[in-house]
């Protein structure tokens, strides 16, 4: 894992949505450094930063799928062992099954 223990961990929101979503206020509420993405191309330019601790996508971003960005992320060993959560629609059953 990349945190260093007393550090402020730091969380980025792959989604348009979410930036204004009470899971981003909740977030720094708790004290975490929260980054926000407009876009797959935008989220990979965080992450080669290296200072996520953890990526949070929903289902339907701006210029793909989730589920084919997270693919596309883990087929790349410097993100292999970064902790990602999905949302996911209660509607779409067949993505939350590939998830």
């Amino acid at each position: 894992m990349y945190t260093i223990m007393n550090q402020k961990q730091t969380i980025l929101l792959l989604n348009t949505d979410l930036a204004d979503s009470p899971l981003f206020a909740a977030l720094c509420q708790q004290g975490y450094d929260v980054l926000t993405a407009q876009s797959s191309c935008q989220a990979l330019s965080m992450l080669s930063r290296g200072n996520v601790d953890l990526l949070i996508i929903d289902s339907e971003i701006a210029d793909m799928k989730g589920v084919d960005f997270l693919d596309h992320l883990r087929r790349q060993n410097r993100y292999e062992t970064l902790p990602v959560l999905m949302l996911v629609e209660e509607q779409l059953v067949t993505s939350r099954i590939v998830c």
